[in-house]
């Protein structure tokens, strides 16, 4: 099996090279890979590029993504860093649009608005790239929800939902215990 926690070299605007760290993960391996993700913390990481493979469980997909960052700021404090940097990638999981058919986009449609309302940072359409009219397709769906739901302009657009606020609280929480 691939390790999934690396550390990689990108280059700023001031091409200057920094180093972080890629945690991949999916619902079931959050606490391991959180207990991976404070250990290179603690050896000196200030960038993390977490990604997370999502299904198509609208609800489950927007409480994790909104537990992910609660979790996230709490090991800032834990861990007294307040300049930690983190950005939350999502994808789909791959038996979620494949094969690509049309029924595939109607899942990543569920997809996509799961990982906005969870305020993921940047989304994966990459197994669309393939097939140009899907590829469109997928492009045009994202356009809406930015241009014509304006979902891209709220940082936690379900915050204040009970609903949401508990499942968040009761996922961030096991996450949590799992950790410490």
């Amino acid at each position: 099996e691939e390790e999934l926690i690396h550390s990689f070299i990108i280059i700023n605007d001031k091409n200057k090279s920094s180093e972080f760290y890629k945690l991949a993960f999916n619902e079931d391996s959050l606490p391991s890979k959180f207990k991976q993700l404070i250990e290179a913390i603690e050896s000196g990481t200030n960038t993390i590029w977490l990604e997370y493979n999502t299904g198509i469980n609208l609800n489950t997909n927007i409480a994790t993504l909104r537990a992910i960052r609660i979790v996230m700021e709490n090991i800032k404090v834990a861990l007294s860093r307040p300049r930690l940097n983190y950005k939350i990638s999502v994808s789909p999981k791959d038996d979620l649009i494949n094969p690509l058919t049309d029924e595939s986009i109607i899942r990543l449609n569920y997809f996509a608005i799961g990982s906005l309302l969870g305020s993921a940072d940047y989304l994966h359409l990459i197994p669309f790239a393939q097939d140009y009219e899907k590829a469109r397709i997928a492009n045009n769906m994202l356009n809406v929800f930015k241009h014509e739901s304006f979902l891209d302009l709220y940082n936690d657009a379900v915050s204040g939902s009970y609903f949401y606020e508990d499942i968040t609280n009761q996922t961030a929480h096991n996450i949590w215990q799992a950790i410490v």
